[in-house]
């Protein structure tokens, strides 16, 4: 399964956080930094541990380190609709 950002949702950089916008509705999501990578590192499709392994390596952890971390904001986009995950 991979999961990737819906292209419907508008971006914002403020102070080096990223805001996310809906054009559906009136939702948004507020990500630090390393929210922000992991949104731009779903505009492709990645698996949950490529996700986990490309936030280790930029930010010198371990997958196992960051997973957690990974999977709930992952979760946190899919049930916002700002993420999908496909088979």
């Amino acid at each position: 399964m991979v999961v990737r950002n819906e292209a419907d949702w508008l971006t914002a950089t403020l102070g080096g956080e990223v805001v996310l916008m809906s054009v559906k509705g009136n939702d948004y999501i507020g990500l630090d930094e390393v929210g922000a990578s992991i949104w731009s590192i779903i505009k492709t499709p990645r698996t949950p541990d490529e996700v986990c392994a490309l936030v280790a390596k930029e930010y010198n952890a371990t997958p196992d380190q960051c997973r957690d971390d990974v999977t709930r904001l992952l979760d946190t986009l899919k049930q916002q609709r700002a993420a999908v995950e496909r088979s």
